[in-house]
């Protein structure tokens, strides 16, 4: 095999990332939706399973003590149609829009792709924000008498925010056919609808934690409450700071014109 061919197999890090983190975000996806389409009695017996059989990081959720797909079953046209089925969309849209041969081989694929791609982003931006605004996220920490400014709500407004300033320029300069900036901005549009995924990678080393070391949740003060706004802050900040210095270190290389 040429070196030439051989060079156009390699998976970039940051492509072999994003492919990762689609991966990794559809089993949380496929809960919900099976929780949305299982009938009454089989809803019980999924939540009496995670009550029984998961760690209590699993199925505390809101102010309430819900079951978390319980909390999103109430509103299945915001949550399941604006956000989490778009999700699994967008997790299969955007991998493929960063394969470097798809954009030189097949430009109007990658046009048609990404004109879907934004389109789903906008939806799951707006459907973000209207979640928090009706209390459907992560809601855990009004009350609480150690909670910080690091609220899960407040985080998805500025996510929700900042992704329609990216989904914005990203259109614009394909437009104008400046690629370079872009694809910097589709990256960044990309590193916003990602902060999901990471933010629940933190959440699953957490509870790993916490199981092996027998933390103790249900006590007064729960820290898993606490912990589900820190992890949206913290995955937001890893993925907009980290795809500036993506973008620093390797972003000044050209991007070929498309027809």
């Amino acid at each position: 095999m040429s070196t030439q061919k051989a060079r156009s197999w390699t998976l970039h890090p940051a492509h072999a990332w994003a492919i990762f983190l689609s991966i990794f975000i559809v089993p949380f996806i496929y809960r919900n939706i099976v929780f949305l389409l299982a009938s009454p009695d089989q809803r019980m017996v999924i939540k009496n399973n995670a009550m029984m059989n998961g760690p209590p990081i699993v199925y505390l959720n809101s102010t309430d003590g819900e079951y978390i797909p319980e909390t999103f079953v109430k509103h299945p046209i915001l949550v399941h149609g604006g956000h989490i089925i778009p999700a699994l969309i967008w997790a299969l849209i955007f991998p493929l829009q960063f394969t470097n041969s798809l954009r030189r081989k097949f430009s109007a694929v990658h046009r048609w792709l990404g004109r879907i791609g934004l389109g789903i982003s906008m939806l799951m931006g707006i459907s973000g924000i209207l979640m928090g605004l009706y209390k459907v996220v992560y809601v855990v920490e009004p009350q609480h008498p150690r909670q910080t400014i690091f609220k899960f709500d407040r985080i998805t407004y500025i996510l929700g925010a900042w992704m329609m300033l990216c989904i914005y320029y990203t259109y614009i300069y394909a437009r104008e056919k400046k690629f370079a900036i872009h694809r910097a901005w589709a990256l960044r549009t990309a590193a916003a609808g990602y902060s999901v995924a990471v933010m629940r990678i933190f959440i699953v080393l957490y509870t790993i934690w916490s199981e092996a070391t027998r933390y103790e949740h249900r006590a007064e003060i729960n820290t898993k409450q606490l912990f589900f706004g820190w992890a949206g802050w913290l995955a937001a900040v890893v993925n907009i700071f980290g795809v500036e210095l993506y973008l620093f270190l390797y972003g000044r290389k050209p991007v070929t014109k498309q027809a």
